[in-house]
């Protein structure tokens, strides 16, 4: 089962692909849904910033959030 975060890169991969290749309403349409399922991307990434990512420095990893708590 693919993660949300899966699920918006294919749809507007998908989408950017279809437009490269499309002409006229049909181009104009795959766009407009490649623009949506990015936006829906950025907005995953927002909420998520803080604990999508394992950093590792020095050869210790831990999410980001991790790191920020760390050196506090």
């Amino acid at each position: 089962m693919m993660t949300d975060f899966e699920r918006f890169f294919v749809a507007m991969a998908a989408a950017v692909n279809l437009a490269s290749t499309s002409s006229g309403n049909a181009k104009d349409t795959y766009e407009r849904k490649g623009t949506g399922f990015l936006r829906d991307l950025v907005k995953w990434l927002q909420e998520h910033m803080t604990t999508a990512f394992e950093v590792t420095y020095q050869g210790k990893a831990r999410p980001l959030l991790g790191w920020v708590k760390a050196n506090w």
